[in-house]
């Protein structure tokens, strides 16, 4: 009787509450946007597989032991070793203007670990696309915010 009464009382609290939206935006993933600068931001936990650059060898994140971490993409040519990440405990971030990123709308990247191992987002990933090189690899992306009118 004890858990019945609460549960009438939940369901009473609930419906007293005023109306609020429910949807969520989630963030892409590796990445936020605030204003003029990029954060990219890689949580091991996130992610599960990683591709050598060098053999197309594919292995699980977790077997790697992980020294660095950089970020690539067309603003420094794909580079593997141009952009590090600073180890923050278990996550590894970069913040920089967004101008040093943002040539296009769109713009792609991707985490490298140790200068050879370049990770892939997992298949749900909701920001992610096709590397464009006729193969099964995906770039994370964002889109650059536009500049208000005022």
């Amino acid at each position: 009787m004890r858990v019945s009464v609460l549960l009438i009382a939940a369901v009473v609290l609930l419906a007293a509450r005023p109306a609020q939206s429910v949807v969520a935006v989630a963030q892409p993933l590796g990445v936020s946007v605030d204003n003029d600068s990029v954060t990219f931001r890689f949580v091991p936990e996130d992610f599960r597989m990683v591709v050598n650059g060098r053999t197309s060898r594919w292995m699980r994140l977790r077997e790697l032991r992980i020294r660095e971490v950089t970020v690539a993409g067309r603003w420094n040519q794909w580079s593997p070793e141009a952009w590090p990440l600073h180890s923050r405990g278990r996550s590894w971030e970069l913040t920089c203007p967004l101008s040093a990123v943002a040539d296009r709308d769109t713009v792609q990247f991707k985490f490298v670990i140790n200068e050879e191992w370049w990770v892939q987002p997992p298949p749900d990933t909701r920001n992610q696309l096709n590397s464009g090189n006729h193969d099964t690899t995906m770039n994370l992306f964002f889109i650059r915010p536009h500049e208000r009118e005022e």
